[in-house]
């Protein structure tokens, strides 16, 4: 299995694309992607939202100890530059003898072209 990426598209990918999709084609580090309605690529940045606090009464697991609060601080948008294709796939399928597929081709950061697979 391993790490993927997430994109939300307000851009219309097709049949089956919308809301939420995964990809291994970018980071692999569980980022976070929005694709705009004219076609850009933007990362939502989400560092410096949260604080970190350790609660000393939990003393059994270090994961119960560990408390992340919201600081109140807003996360980021920023535009990305990326070249190249991009495999995204649909996060949750209605059909299960379907799985929705597009590749899209990117230049500095905007889609120029989408191609589409049904994987079965």
């Amino acid at each position: 299995m391993g790490m993927y990426d997430t994109i939300r598209s307000s851009f219309n990918l097709g049949k089956g694309l919308e809301g939420e999709l995964q990809t291994k084609s970018l980071d692999c580090l569980m980022a976070e992607y929005w694709i705009s309605p004219a076609g850009e690529l933007y990362e939502i940045d989400y560092s410096g939202t949260q604080d970190f606090h350790m609660n000393p009464e939990e003393d059994t697991a270090l994961w119960k100890a560990v408390q992340w609060i919201p600081n109140g601080n807003h996360g980021r948008v920023r535009a990305t530059r990326h070249w190249g294709l991009v495999e995204a796939y649909a996060s949750q399928i209605k059909d299960t003898n379907e799985w929705p597929t597009c590749f899209i081709t990117f230049c500095d950061g905007k889609i120029v072209s989408v191609t589409y697979q049904q994987c079965r």
